[in-house]
């Protein structure tokens, strides 16, 4: 299994966008020298949830901070943007980090976020499959970008993921349950070389009960930032029992474990530090999460053929 960690460029009140960037680098920074295979970072328009309105462009700075960590998009909203212009700016992401990039697409969570454009939320999907196929086409036309890894981000919709195994990309899921096994499933069966790559949030404390009273505020920030956006998400005593791991390190490392083994996703990314968590509580999970998913024998590459994380 290979780990990521997600990282969210979070600006609360009395931080500027500078205070932001300096903070990713010390995030990814201490992710490269914890072990972690790859970080990812998200798009998203107008919030101050995350300020990271161009990924591909934080990735370059971030690949001048770092030397070995692979460095991804969860996502690139594909629907907003020119697919010439994107399979360019990965070009060169992925030459001035020595290959490192690791290209996930999406369509964004955020109908607002196309209005921002002057495009309509309801053509995304259409626009979406257009520009990946384009991107596609002119990334594998050079023998510079043919190999940089595609992934797909999406909730499960069987036309998505039909795409993504068509061509042979990774998928990115934040799913639970049925769902997850449904999502895996649908990939095993339609392509077995297309990895699947699960995302939850994770925060380590001494027990479940107080990983949860500190981090119960900055969810509650987030979710009240998304909202703004019209993105509608479960309240937060849903997402504590859903989409996040809490507890000591130990016990979340064996709930990923638990979890693979029962629905056979390739590899995990923990999402940790959203909205602004401080220093302090951002490093203690960081480093915990890998030492302890180290110590149970997970680490290392999946099985599914997708390039591995680590630079060619």
């Amino acid at each position: 299994m290979r780990l990521g960690i997600e990282l969210i460029g979070s600006r609360r009140a009395g931080h500027s966008d500078a205070d932001v960037l300096d903070r990713l680098v010390r995030q990814a920074r201490l992710a490269e020298r914890a072990g972690y295979d790859i970080v990812w970072l998200p798009e998203h328009h107008d919030t101050a949830w995350n300020i990271i309105a161009d990924p591909l462009l934080v990735l370059t700075h971030l690949a001048a901070a770092t030397t070995r960590i692979g460095l991804g998009t969860s996502v690139v909203n594909l629907g907003l943007h020119n697919p010439v212009e994107i399979a360019e700016r990965a070009a060169l992401v992925n030459a001035v980090s020595g290959g490192r990039l690791q290209l996930g697409l999406g369509r964004g969570l955020s109908e607002l976020d196309y209005a921002g454009y002057g495009l309509d939320a309801r053509t995304s999907s259409k626009r979406f499959e257009h520009n990946h196929n384009l991107l596609v086409h002119r990334l594998t036309a050079a023998p510079e970008t043919a190999s940089i890894p595609i992934w797909i981000a999406t909730s499960g919709t069987p036309r998505t993921l039909d795409l993504a195994t068509d061509h042979g990309h990774g998928v990115l899921v934040n799913a639970t349950g049925e769902n997850l096994g449904r999502i895996v499933d649908h990939v095993r069966n339609r392509n077995p070389d297309s990895s699947v790559t699960l995302t939850h949030g994770v925060h380590i404390a001494d027990d479940e009960p107080t990983a949860w009273t500190e981090l119960e505020p900055y969810v509650r920030w987030f979710c009240e930032r998304l909202a703004l956006r019209q993105v509608t998400l479960p309240p937060p005593d849903v997402l504590r029992t859903t989409l996040s791991l809490l507890g000591d390190a130990s016990s979340c490392a064996a709930r990923i474990e638990q979890t693979r083994r029962r629905y056979g996703f390739d590899d995990f990314t923990a999402a940790i530090g959203i909205a602004g968590l401080p220093w302090p509580l951002f490093e203690r999970t960081t480093v915990e999460l890998v030492a302890a998913v180290r110590a149970r024998g997970l680490l290392g590459a999946s099985a599914a053929t997708v390039d591995s994380f680590a630079p060619r």
